[in-house]
């Protein structure tokens, strides 16, 4: 299901090299193989965990686009100020693990030739642009 998961202008570069591969979120926005749009490319939700903040900070700022954990921090606070990572470290969210579309499935790289919207070997669907 195509799926609205909104991302600061600021995560463009990030996101469109691979370097972000994951968004933290204080509510759930999406299940596996929902589909989302961001910058003109399209990605695919591979995994929702519910974890604590503090968690993500340490074991996934590489995943969320930053070289270190303080970086991660510092976002977090200037998106969420009145919810600071120091007031409430052990905060439950939802870590939303994605890859590009672009990027090679188990099997083969996908080519969405199809007017449906499909891939034309394996059949994964996709909302194209349009």
């Amino acid at each position: 299901m195509k799926i609205e998961l909104p991302f600061l202008p600021e995560f463009e570069p990030v996101l469109l090299t691979g370097k972000k591969r994951a968004t933290t979120r204080t509510r759930r926005h999406g299940y596996y193989g929902d589909v989302f749009e961001a910058f003109g490319r399209y990605y695919v939700i591979t995994h929702v965990i519910r974890t604590q903040l503090n968690y993500v900070s340490s074991c996934h700022y590489l995943d969320e686009g930053f070289n270190n954990p303080n970086d991660f921090i510092d976002c977090w606070n200037r998106i969420h100020h009145r919810l600071s990572f120091q007031t409430r470290p052990d905060r439950k969210v939802y870590l939303h693990i994605f890859k590009s579309q672009l990027d090679a499935c188990e099997f083969h790289v996908h080519e969405f030739t199809n007017t449906n919207g499909s891939c034309r070997i394996c059949g994964c669907l996709i909302a194209q642009k349009g």
